[in-house]
């Protein structure tokens, strides 16, 4: 038998930076890729492929008081496969996407189309095709 896993890409993921994670941690963030200067310090020492999880960097922003859109904008650049939800900015609560996602311009205006995206929302069935439907009108249109 051979060992041969033929084309294979791994991803590392940005993890989040809770409020609660800051206080289990006594104010140290622990975690890897959690702004644009994480990715930056990361990817001088090793070559991966980066999953932006858009939820996670809305909570770790606010975390660690930074802007949200500019690290997105900094972030989206990096990578070609993105899980998309929304939240409150205080937990990943894997909300569907509504017209109110603040996130959605920057899908329209990069180059979206060339992404994989994964869906990570914990709603109804309804809810979930609603926050599908968006995403593709908004990635078309981008075209």
């Amino acid at each position: 038998m051979q060992d041969y896993a033929g084309d294979l890409n791994l991803f590392i993921e940005n993890n989040v930076y809770s409020d609660s994670n800051y206080q289990n941690f006594d104010g140290k963030n622990i975690f890897m890729l959690t702004n644009f200067e994480d990715y930056l310090e990361l990817k001088d020492k090793i070559d991966f492929y980066f999953l932006l999880d858009v939820a996670h960097l809305k909570v770790s922003c606010k975390t660690l008081g930074l802007e949200f859109l500019p690290q997105l904008e900094s972030l989206f650049s990096k990578t070609d496969y993105i899980h998309v939800s929304d939240n409150d900015n205080l937990h990943d609560s894997n909300d569907s996407i509504s017209l109110k996602s603040s996130f959605l311009d920057t899908f329209k205006t990069h180059n979206s189309d060339l992404k994989t995206y994964t869906l990570e929302v914990y709603s109804s069935i309804e809810e979930i095709k609603d926050s599908y439907n968006l995403l593709t009108r908004i990635i078309n249109s981008g075209k």
